[in-house]
């Protein structure tokens, strides 16, 4: 019953996430409107319009790549991915077509029809040994959460 209402809260926390990034919430300026200069920031395109009418989009987070299988820690399995089964969901993910999206191109409407957005949490070494080259193999993008 706990790990039900465990998921229940993570999910909703997730969903509560993508509702604000999808109403334009953020505390954080993006990194096009940071300028280190003294020059004005150029005004922006014509091709930085919005251009797709795509307005959801999967969202998938993950926590370890790694190998994992202590009986004692419950949370820690259920947070890891290994190797190979995260390589298997991103050749899946080609596979039916779908292209990984940043979260500046979903709140600027800029997906395309089949989008993914991947994020990884806590900045964990397993995201950069396993996950960055198997990305980078395939030309996929993510979203990375160092803490």
């Amino acid at each position: 019953m706990t790990r039900i209402i465990r998921n229940l809260i993570v999910f909703g926390l997730i969903g509560l996430g993508i509702l604000l990034i999808a109403k334009g919430w953020s505390s954080q300026p993006r990194a096009s409107e940071i300028s280190t200069s003294s020059q004005p920031m150029p005004e922006p395109s014509a091709t930085n319009e919005p251009t797709s009418t795509v307005s959801a989009v999967p969202i998938l987070m993950y926590h370890y790549i790694r190998d994992y299988n202590d009986p004692r820690d419950k949370i820690g399995i259920n947070l890891s991915v290994s190797p190979q089964t995260f390589e298997r969901q991103l050749d899946y993910l080609v596979e039916k077509g779908y292209t990984t999206a940043t979260l500046d191109e979903f709140t600027q409407h800029r997906l395309k029809e089949k989008s993914v957005i991947l994020t990884f949490d806590d900045g964990y070494a397993s995201h950069y040994t396993a996950a960055f080259p198997a990305l980078r193999a395939r030309g996929m993008t993510a979203t990375f959460y160092i803490v």
